[in-house]
């Protein structure tokens, strides 16, 4: 199952620390991140960047379901917010 996910994060805040905060609070359902899109624009806010990534999850065993997944993506966006001050786009 693959979830697409948009971000805005200070300029100063690189692929890494995202991927790793990312990875933090997944299980182990959380296969691969792939930063997708990087966007800078004085529209967004001053030092402020748009970054968006394609999350694939997938179970060894099973099929995903919605639900599942859906509680992976909470999870992450809430960290990103609490550790890097993101704010999903």
């Amino acid at each position: 199952v693959n979830r697409d996910i948009a971000i805005l994060v200070n300029s100063s805040i690189s692929n890494f620390d995202i991927t790793k905060t990312i990875f933090e609070v997944s299980s182990n359902l959380l296969k691969e991140v792939k930063l997708f899109d990087i966007y800078e624009d004085e529209n967004l806010g001053q030092d402020i960047k748009s970054m968006a990534y394609s999350l694939q999850f997938q179970s060894n065993d099973r099929t995903l379901t919605t639900k599942e997944v859906d509680k992976e993506i909470t999870l992450i966006i809430k960290n990103l917010q609490t550790k890097l001050k993101a704010q999903q786009r």
